[in-house]
This record gives structure tokens, sequence and C-alpha cells, in this order.
């Protein structure tokens, strides 16, 4: 990690990666960095650019540009690696973000090569990147283990999600008459005949390793299932079991989604969707959905979201949290948009049985043409009152199961 003080910002600042592997293009719509290292990616970037993220106070904020935008902080400075990304576009980046009062200086790879080698890199005041092996206080630099890049893009995607919903927890527990619209959980408690299997199987044994599939007791239910609500033949090898809805979204993400990809997802969403894109390397890309349409997601809206770096649609339906529940005519006109364009559908069901009236629940995966392409993950912890017992499953094609399987087996 090479250290970077500008003498030309109010504090120090920090580069929060080697090198190398922190080149990378900024995209200003998420207020990520992509890693264009990556060897499975070719990306077409215009550049290479390093941010460095300025510390304030006692503490740096580390996790990246995104972390940075959320703290409020602002680079200290950007250094171009020249030829790679022209200054011009580098500066309206700076200035379009932060102002002119960031700084933008442009270093040939070649010397940066060099001076990417030095623990610390000082930029003077008339703008020289200076390398040092010391502090401008002459201390040296203590050394540090490296964490691997992912537990930057997820820095606050985590538990601070649910900041609000643990407050209310506090406050319950001391008393507080609370109403908690913060989390998924059912009122209700798991239903008596439930308990009561689930205490007798244990007792009788039934806690040792299952298939990594699943049960095949278990398998042929959700056969038979999914085979009545498609109305088409659904296979037991169509299914992997998972321990609840977050793991088989994780998954998912990881079997579709490459380093930098985007994936589109209806907002308002669920609070953890930004974080589990963001560990299978991909940018959230939220598409917004009119309240006097019912929060219904509208596909000339998510066509106009899609780029070439698009590569799924995270869907949900019902939705947490607006509980818009989408059309059979709806799904199929978003369906007609990612076959135009060729994107994975993530289909989020966990509130599948959770329609009242004359609202009928529809599927992507029921449509025959949109099964190879449609991954369903779901759940017992909202139909079945088990949010603890982490239920869940995928549904999809054989070939996907058969290659996701993996995934879940090592």
């Amino acid at each position: 990690m090479t250290v970077l003080h500008a003498g030309i910002a109010q504090g120090p600042v920090l580069l929060l990666d080697e090198p190398l592997s922190f080149w990378g293009a900024f995209d200003p719509r998420s207020g990520t960095i992509i890693d264009i290292l990556h060897p499975q990616k070719g990306q077409n970037l215009q550049g290479r650019i390093l941010m460095m993220l300025e510390s304030r106070g006692s503490g740096s904020a580390p996790g990246g540009l995104a972390e940075a935008i959320r703290l409020g902080t602002a680079p200290a400075g950007i250094i171009l690696v020249q030829p790679d990304i022209n200054l011009a576009i580098g500066t309206a980046v700076a200035e379009t973000l932060y102002g002119k009062s960031c700084p933008v200086l442009a270093v040939a790879a070649s010397e940066f090569q060099e001076l990417s080698k030095a623990p610390y890199l000082h930029i003077s005041h008339d703008g020289r990147v200076v390398p040092s092996s010391t502090m401008p206080d002459g201390s040296a630099r203590r050394p540090s283990m490296k964490l691997a890049s992912i537990t930057q893009r997820l820095n606050g995607l985590g538990s601070d999600k649910w900041a609000v919903h643990i407050e209310g927890k506090r406050r319950a527990a001391a008393g507080e008459d609370l109403i908690f619209l913060s989390i998924g959980e059912p009122d209700a408690p798991t239903p008596t005949a439930i308990m009561d299997v689930v205490n007798t199987q244990m007792r009788a044994g039934r806690y040792k390793y299952a298939a990594s599939r699943g049960e095949s007791e278990l398998l042929d239910s959700l056969s038979a299932q999914y085979t009545k609500s498609t109305g088409r033949p659904i296979s037991t090898r169509q299914f992997i079991f998972l321990p609840g809805t977050q793991t088989a979204l994780f998954v998912a993400l990881q079997a579709t989604v490459e380093l930098g990809d985007e994936v589109l997802m209806a907002d308002p969403y669920y609070a953890t969707y930004e974080g589990v894109i963001a560990a299978a390397g991909g940018i959230a890309v939220p598409v917004g959905v009119d309240p006097d349409n019912g929060f219904h997601l509208k596909a000339a809206d998510l066509e106009r979201a899609i780029t070439p770096k698009t590569r799924a649609l995270l869907l949900n339906t019902p939705s947490n949290p607006t509980g818009a529940v989408l059309t059979r005519e709806t799904i199929a006109q978003i369906g007609d948009v990612c076959e135009r364009h060729d994107l994975w559908i993530i289909s989020d069901e966990v509130y599948a049985t959770m329609t009242y009236g004359n609202t009928v629940f529809a599927s992507p995966f029921d449509e025959p043409r949109l099964e190879k392409r449609t991954v369903v993950v779901s759940s017992l912890s909202k139909s079945h009152a088990m949010p603890g017992f982490r239920c869940g499953w995928l549904a999809a094609s054989e070939e996907f199961i058969d290659a996701a399987l993996p995934l879940t087996e090592t």
C-alpha cells in the first residue's frame, strides 16, 4: 500500500490498495472504481484513475470512492496515469464531483511504476509527485496486513443497513411500544404443527449432513409445487436447497455477474440488494418506479436504463418495501426487454404467497420462453413464518443448477 500526502490539500490522503490492482475506471453513476485488470474481462474503459481518499480527523475513510461520497469526504487528489487516460476527462470528473479544488495530476505510466514502489508519495505545492520513505512528520510506515478488495466493496453495505432496526430492537427491549417496519419478519410465531414435526424429526436423528442439492423428499415437494404453478413439468434437478433467500441470492449473482457488470433493480429496493450485488463485483443500478403507477416497474423505464455493461435484472415481486405485485402482462413485457438485451432475470419471490383479494402472483419462471434466463430465489421465511430456520432455494434450468452447484459445495 502506497500512502500519498498532498501538500496542496488540507490533510493526508490514502491510496486504498496496491497501485497495480487498484487501477480502475470511475463510474459516476454508482460512485465505484472498477478494476480493469480482472483476467476474465476485456472491458473497453476510457482509462485508469487512482482516487486518493482524504483522511478526516484521527481516522481515515476506507472503502473506496463510494464510501467517500457517503461520508461527504473529497479526494485530496486524482492521479491520471497517462497515456491511459485523457487529462481533460479526469479534470472533468474531478470538477463535476468536487469542484475545482480537487487537484488533478498527470504522471506518465512508466514514471508512476517507479513512484509506486515508494512507501509514501508526497504532492508538492508546485504539483509534483515526490516519492518518500517517511511520513511528512518523519515517521516510518507501519506494516499492515492486506485485505481482499471485496471488503472495500462491501464496506457500509452490511449491518450498517440495519442501524434503524437494531436501534428499534434496543428500544423495544427497554420497554418502548414500537411497530417495526424495518424488516420482513412475520409477526406470527412459527406454527405449532411445524415445531412439533421439527422436534420429532430432530429427536429421530435428522440432523446429519444432507445431499448438496437438498433432501430427496424436499426436492420432490418443490418439483410438485413448481410443476403445478407453471403448468409444465419441473424436475427435481432444477433446484438447490440453501440456507435462506439471501444465500440463494448470493449464489445466483455469483453465477451470473462478472466484475463491473451492471445489475438493474427497481427503486425503492430491499436493503441487502446493493451489498449482495457488490459482493459479486457488480454495480447496482436503481431504476425509479412511480408511486402513481403503484410502484410498478415499467418495461420502457427498464430498457432506458440498459447499457452495454448491463448483465442482469434483479426483480422482486411482490416487492419489499413497496408491496407492488407485477401483473402477468407486465412480467411478459419485462421478459421481452430481457430477451432483446440477453439479460438474466434474478427473481426474488419470497413473498409470492402473500397476495390478497383479486391480486394474482406471476413469475417470469412461469413463461416457458424465459425459463433459461430466469433464476428464482425463495424461502419459507415469510410463507411459513420460519425466518430463523433458514430454509431457501434456487429454482432455474437444469443447466444453470448444474453450473451453480459447485458454488454451494466448495
